[in-house]
């Protein structure tokens, strides 16, 4: 009798407990269900942030700042997927208006609304506002507390503006490699007259063009990996480049750096118009103001990688040309006139 009831005891106490458990699973339903829901599934708003460019990490910091502060800023309203061009390639593919060889347009399709936002050259932007080839003028900045007073001021934002008519808009100027260099095949430049037996790749810009062809070099305007292909063959002779672009494949197509410095590689983070003015007035601050803080940071991170890619390359004996400030005063007397 004691052990039927002792049995009995036993099947009610977990009768009791099962029950318990049960309620208190479907109690904690739609807790969890909304736990599980309240992310990209659950935001009103998506951003696909394409890392289109080289080098990938320099432009990977500033997205994965900005994912942070947006997504933790909204309280989830705002998902952002970065995504590389592989990533973006296997999972969208790329029609072929989008592609540039072996890269993608990935301004065309912020333009579009393929993708909503990416960091690109301001040299490119230029195709679809010509003003921002003026950031291409040689020697324009002093330093770059003046760089940072000019493009965060209202010139950078006037330059900026002129974008929107192509259904992009300009969120923060950033640096993505600092100032230009000169990498070369044999010779370094020294002297100005030193321009007048080179071949030199530059980006496709006029600015960037006219400013070696007044230096007495002949120019090839062409993007950078193709630019240091062609040098290491020997059809030319150097190609504009930064710290940050100077890898081991351009080190050994052309092993003297020239720290001319004379123009500052600027980038710029985009993102579709029709877009941002979709999102309510206070996720349009959210955004605005994540841009510019991982610009401020971006830009700092450039200038710290640059001061330690110089100990580097000094570290291993490599050719760093500096000309002396004599040749630099004439070279910007030459190039001048281009304002």
């Amino acid at each position: 009798m004691n052990s039927l009831f002792c049995k009995c005891s036993v099947r009610r106490t977990l009768s009791l407990r099962m029950l318990s458990t049960l309620m208190l699973i479907a109690f904690s339903l739609p807790t969890l269900f909304t736990a599980t829901a309240h992310g990209k599934n659950n935001a009103q708003f998506e951003i696909r942030w394409l890392l289109a460019h080289e080098p990938v990490r320099v432009f990977e910091r500033a997205a994965k700042q900005f994912k942070k502060e947006v997504e933790k800023e909204s309280g989830g309203k705002i998902a952002v997927e970065v995504m590389t061009a592989s990533e973006y390639k296997n999972k969208h593919g790329v029609a072929p208006k989008y592609a540039k060889g072996s890269f993608i347009d990935d301004i065309a399709l912020v333009k579009d609304g393929n993708i909503e936002m990416t960091q690109t050259y301001t040299t490119s932007l230029a195709q679809y506002n010509p003003t921002m080839w003026v950031l291409d003028l040689p020697f324009l900045f002093r330093d770059h507390s003046h760089a940072k007073k000019v493009m965060d001021g209202e010139i950078g934002q006037k330059i900026m503006a002129g974008l929107r008519s192509n259904n992009i808009r300009g969120l923060a100027f950033t640096y993505s490699g600092g100032y230009r260099v000169i990498s070369s095949r044999g010779k370094g430049i020294n002297k100005v007259d030193d321009f007048k037996s080179m071949t030199i790749r530059t980006a496709n810009s006029p600015v960037a063009k006219a400013t070696f062809e007044r230096l007495g070099a002949k120019t090839v305007a062409m993007d950078h990996d193709r630019g240091i292909d062609e040098v290491r063959k020997g059809s030319l002779m150097a190609a504009e480049t930064t710290f940050a672009r100077y890898d081991e494949v351009q080190q050994k197509a052309t092993p003297v750096l020239n720290d001319t410095q004379h123009s500052l590689f600027l980038t710029s983070m985009v993102v579709n118009e029709k877009f941002y003015a979709s999102l309510p007035k206070d996720l349009q601050a959210i955004v605005l103001k994540a841009a510019k803080n991982a610009a401020d940071t971006e830009r700092i991170d450039s200038l710290s990688d640059e001061e330690e890619l110089r100990k580097t390359f000094a570290s291993k004996g490599m050719k760093i040309v500096a000309m002396p400030a004599a040749e630099v005063k004439k070279m910007r007397e030459i190039t001048r006139p281009l304002y």
